[in-house]
Parts: structure tokens; C-alpha cells; sequence
């Protein structure tokens, strides 16, 4: 056999190998889902689109003298309108917004400015029970509450919050944040 007949037979077989060589293959698939506007949400008459903002009612040291006192509720509600028709019911879920700490269930005071001292609040929904607001970052379902009926593309929660003593509360500022989550059905 000669030198160029070699050459071409082993050009082949290294193109044959280079074909069998080829690269790896697989299949990725994408799932998502689009969804509807599902309703227009307010807290006090505020859109979501904005921060809303509750003020308390005041409360008094002396009615918050010993840990499990609480004073100053204050009423605010949920309200749903423009409901896509589909949407027969809703849950709320809370959870401490970034930079405030819960305590049993409770935000705590983060008022940096004159701090109250030995103060949480306390959320609770319109029969008077208290809300366990979750950990910042945790996700729902763990702490679902209120089960919102929504009738002609309607519907709305009442919920409370008060001053609730961790200890004897001093005088001073009381703030905390919480973010809240809906889920539609």
C-alpha cells in the first residue's frame, strides 16, 4: 500500500470517528403560566401600588403595665375590588416586612427615633384572634388567614392591630412594617 493510499485511509477513519464524536444533545423545557390582573387591592383606601400607612391609636403605660396587656386598637381592613370573575375567594398571608422583627407571632417596636420600650403589636382579624405574622422572608402557605369571600368582583377582610406589652411599656415611638401576601381561588 502506498504512503498517499494510507493517508486517505486514515483521513477516513478520523473522519468517521470525528462524526461519531458528535456533540451532546438534550431538551429543555419551559413552563410558565400568564395570568390576569386578579383584583385591585387597598389597605385603608391606599392601592397596593403604595406603601399604606395605618395610625395607631394612642396607648396609655398604665394599660400596658405587664407582659400580656395590650391597649389601642386600631381597625384597618383589605379590600379587594375589580376581582377578575373567575375569583371566588382569596387568603391573606403576613409576614414582617424587611428590616422589622416579629416575636411570637408579633412585630416588634422599630422605632428608632424615642424607641417605646417592652412594646410588640399584635395583628388580629375581625373575631379577635391574634395573627401570627410570619418571619421575614418565609413564604406562605404556613400562616394563612382570612378567608376572603369575593361576590360581583368584590371583597373585603377587617383586621385590628394593638399595642401588646412584652414587659412594663415605656413612653416612646412605636413602629413596625409587615408585608402581606394573597392567594386567589
Amino acid at each position: 500500500m502506498s504512503f498517499k493510499r494510507l493517508s486517505l485511509a486514515m483521513l477516513a477513519a478520523v473522519a468517521s470517528q470525528a462524526a461519531l464524536a458528535a456533540p451532546a444533545t438534550g431538551l429543555i423545557q419551559f413552563k410558565g403560566r400568564a395570568q390576569h390582573n386578579t383584583c385591585t387591592v387597598s389597605v385603608g383606601g391606599v392601592e397596593s401600588s403604595n406603601t399604606a400607612t395605618v395610625i395607631l391609636s394612642e396607648a396609655f403605660t398604665r394599660k400596658l403595665a405587664k407582659q400580656g396587656d395590650s391597649d389601642g386598637q386600631t381597625a384597618f381592613t383589605i379590600d379587594l375590588k375589580n376581582c377578575f370573575s373567575s375569583i371566588s375567594s382569596a387568603d391573606v398571608f403576613f409576614r414582617a416586612a424587611p428590616g422589622t422583627t416579629v416575636t411570637n407571632g408579633r412585630l416588634d417596636n422599630m422605632a428608632a427615633d424615642s424607641p417605646a420600650r417592652n412594646v410588640q403589636l399584635q395583628i388580629s382579624d375581625e373575631y379577635d384572634r391574634p395573627v401570627d405574622v410570619g418571619d421575614p422572608g418565609i413564604q406562605p402557605p404556613s400562616l394563612w388567614y382570612g378567608d376572603v369571600q369575593v361576590q360581583d368582583r368584590v371583597g373585603k377582610k377587617a383586621y385590628s392591630v394593638s399595642y401588646y406589652a412584652a414587659g412594663p411599656v415605656t413612653r416612646g415611638n412605636v413602629e413596625a412594617a409587615v408585608e402581606y401576601v394573597i392567594q386567589y381561588f
